[in-house]
């Protein structure tokens, strides 16, 4: 590879763009191409304007050279087009009577650059770099280069519609708009074709052996930045114009330069290098890597800039939720923003003053040593099945909750006390609706950061938490910190027999953390006197899915008879035996007394109601089959259907049901009575309407308490009885 400046290219060769190239797209009207284009032409005018400044490599421009005379670019096409330009505008800007051999001779090589991709593009390219096309005040007329040019008398107007020609002409705007402020551009034209170590790319012939197969192959590889490369260029150059507080992790792996590398090249290398190799351990997708690695990045400063924006607001005494930048970072998390525009992360990153930078970049390294493996994690909480969390791939605001807990904590420097940490943010996290409550989800988290290396300790002093969320939750992280750290010795260490027991107890079955009911009497007061019994029955009764099927008809019925209120089964799922029915059940407010008298009891078979007297419904309620209605109707539920109590499917009133009418008992058991059932299976007293035969006549004894003869064959109703004739006949037979 050499070096080249491009004035050194066209004076050598003439640059023929060929056919099967795009269009130039740098140009482009889009935000992503604006921030490219905006981003080469800065660094241009401060290579070449500003002392000390970075100089400008393009990196390598390669092609094919025929006949010695003309170079086709493979790679490089965009950059040359913009170089073109800008060496363009300087030379017709400049004052034709200060004008010398030198620069007039270079000008008129610029007819070397060529677009072979449309006519069109072509001859606009010869126009321009004619000395007839008097553009010579280009730099120095009120209106853009771009309504100066249309207006030239040798501009076709459809020659706009040419994607090349409008990209050219929005480039020259660029390029206008930065350099008009300078008076004597003739200096810095000279520079620019005269020095070699300000604007400069390396340069490679790959001779007759690129054949036209081969260009197209290699050419077809060749894509648009993505959002991620986007981001990190520009986070380097920002790094490398601030200082940074703390230092980078040295690689593991070798790396001979890196005591030699500056601040910004460490990053650069990280985030190619380690970093990437992080996610790329983590994803199966390999071809995803990129676009995980700016949604978590994304999701990282959105969540800093809930609570970052949120204190400003206070300063501001404003109480709007509305956070704008917040919802930007969310859009480019989940994909619904093609480009990323540095001015939001550069806000942030000045208003966190480090932290985010410093926490990212640890989260990044111990992604990459594999400290975030599952060892670390409560054993209820896997993060790489299907149905769970995935802090790398968040589908919902609990997983990005649990994303911004590993970014908080920073770098993991004692393991244990990371596992403490993350046993009581994945507490807090499952057992609240963090996903209607996001933003006050991550403040909790944040200030709760601030004491992430004592967790336990600063709970238990009842340490100050100002975040007003997940009040309930707390208090149990609280209780359990205070009975883990009440027996210490000498040296301060926690009782690990309580921590074992309450651990144990978190990770059972379905419990996830939230375990208050072993620990609160009937009274909801603390009491862990009756904490390992009742721990022993719950491990009894429960499992992962929810009540082991041999007690789930003896534990529906007793929770029955414990509930003392009608409220506390009247609307509720008291037969559905699943995991997170009886969750709610464990942990709500509303069931602290049937639950503790449950797990309390020495035997389930003895319990009697609490308030001593079941009135009639509930009678009615544990007559029913409940191990069948468990079985069949486990989204039943009982509500008044007009003015008759059932027992059915809200969402599917049409079928299964029992309904409470206790003059209907008399067809039960009755040596007159056959019950006509659809199906044998079915209880006798199950249906909305009852079909039963008497005395070789058919009936139907109807939900709203009526009874009808009826033709079962032709499905008709035939007259309404007189039902207390009916009920006198039968009760002679009971």
């Amino acid at each position: 590879m050499e070096k080249y400046t491009f004035a050194k290219l066209i004076q050598k060769y003439k640059i023929i763009i060929p056919t099967i190239q795009r269009d130039y797209a740098q140009g482009r009207n889009t935000g992503q191409a604006i921030e490219i284009r905006e981003n080469i032409i800065d660094n241009i005018y401060n290579a070449l304007i500003k002392e000390g400044s970075t100089s400008v490599d393009f990196d390598y421009i390669y092609g094919r050279v025929e006949n010695n005379e003309e170079f086709i670019p493979i790679d490089g096409q965009q950059r040359l087009t913009t170089l073109f330009l800008l060496h363009l505008y300087l030379g017709k800007c400049i004052d034709k009577n200060i004008m010398d051999n030198e620069l007039n001779s270079f000008i008129a090589k610029l007819s070397n650059f060529s677009y072979e991709t449309r006519i069109s593009s072509k001859e606009f390219c010869q126009k321009i770099t004619s000395l007839e096309s008097s553009i010579e005040i280009l730099g120095n007329n009120d209106d853009s280069p771009e309504e100066f040019i249309k207006n030239q008398p040798w501009f076709y107007p459809e020659w706009i519609k040419d994607p090349t020609i409008a990209s050219m002409l929005r480039t020259l705007n660029t390029i206008h708009v930065k350099f008009k402020v300078i008076s004597d551009k003739s200096k810095i034209f000279r520079q620019l074709i005269t020095t070699d170590d300000k604007i400069y790319f390396h340069f490679k012939n790959l001779g007759s052996t690129l054949t036209d197969e081969i260009y197209l192959k290699m050419n077809a590889r060749h894509l648009p930045l993505t959002s991620f490369e986007i981001y990190k260029a520009k986070l380097e150059q920002y790094i490398g114009k601030i200082e940074i507080p703390f230092e980078i992790e040295e690689p593991k792996q070798k790396c001979s330069n890196w005591k030699f590398f500056c601040i910004a090249k460490k990053i650069s290398w990280k985030f190619d290098n380690d970093w990437l190799l992080g996610f790329w351990n983590h994803e199966s997708e390999k071809t995803q890597v990129s676009s995980i690695m700016m949604s978590v990045i994304a999701n990282i400063f959105r969540s800093y800039a809930l609570i970052k924006m949120d204190e400003e607001n206070e300063k501001k005494k404003d109480n709007s939720d509305n956070c704008p930048i917040a919802e930007y970072f969310k859009d480019i998390a989940n994909g619904d923003k093609s480009f990323v525009s540095f001015d939001n992360f550069q806000k942030i990153l000045e208003i966190t003053k480090h932290d985010l930078l410093k926490n990212l970049f640890s989260f990044m390294e111990n992604l990459y040593l594999e400290k975030y493996n599952e060892n670390v994690f409560p054993n209820w909480f896997p993060t790489r099945e299907k149905d769970k969390y995935d802090f790398l791939k968040p589908r919902n605001d609990k997983e990005r909750a649990i994303l911004a807990s590993l970014v908080f904590y920073g770098k993991i420097t004692n393991e244990n006390n990371f596992k403490d940490w993350l046993r009581v943010i994945c507490n807090i996290i499952e057992n609240t609706d963090v996903d209607n409550n996001f933003s006050r989800a991550i403040k909790l988290i944040y200030e709760l950061s601030k004491n992430k290396e004592n967790i336990l300790e600063f709970l238990a002093n009842n340490g100050n938490i100002k975040t007003n969320y997940a009040k309930k939750q707390l208090e149990e992280e609280r209780d359990k910190a205070k009975k883990i750290m009440e027996r210490r010795d000498d040296h301060g260490k926690m009782d690990e027999a309580w921590y074992r027991r309450i651990k144990e107890a978190e990770e059972y079955a379905f419990f996830h953390g939230s375990i208050r009911f072993l620990y609160l009497n009937d009274k909801d007061s603390k009491n862990w006197d009756n904490y390992v019994k009742k721990l022993n029955n719950a491990k009894q009764f429960f499992d992962n899915e929810g009540i082991k099927k041999e007690y789930r008809e003896i534990l529906t019925k007793v929770f029955i008879i414990c509930c003392s209120e009608w409220k506390q089964i009247y609307n509720q799922y008291i037969f559905s035996s699943t995991a997170d029915n009886w969750r709610n059940f464990l942990i709500s407010d509303n069931w602290i007394k049937p639950i503790h008298t449950i797990l309390s009891a020495n035997n389930l078979y003895e319990l009697e109601p609490i308030n001593q007297s079941i009135e009639d419904e509930k009678k009615w309620v544990l007559s029913l089959p409940l191990d069948w209605i468990c079985d069949h109707m486990p989204n039943s539920r009982l509500y008044y259907y007009q003015s008759t109590l059932a027992l059915y499917n809200y969402h599917d009133a049409g079928r299964m049901a029992f309904v409470y009418l206790p003059e209907r008992k008399i067809l039960f058991n009755n040596i007159k009575v056959k019950i006509i059932k659809d199906h044998e299976e079915y209880p006798d007293s199950y249906g909305w309407d009852i079909t039963f035969e008497v005395q070789n006549r058919k009936y139907i004894w109807s939900w709203d308490n009526k009874i009808f003869q009826c033709n079962i064959e032709k499905n008709e109703l035939l007259e309404e009885c007189k039902k207390e004739e009916i009920k006198n006949y039968l009760n002679s037979y009971k």
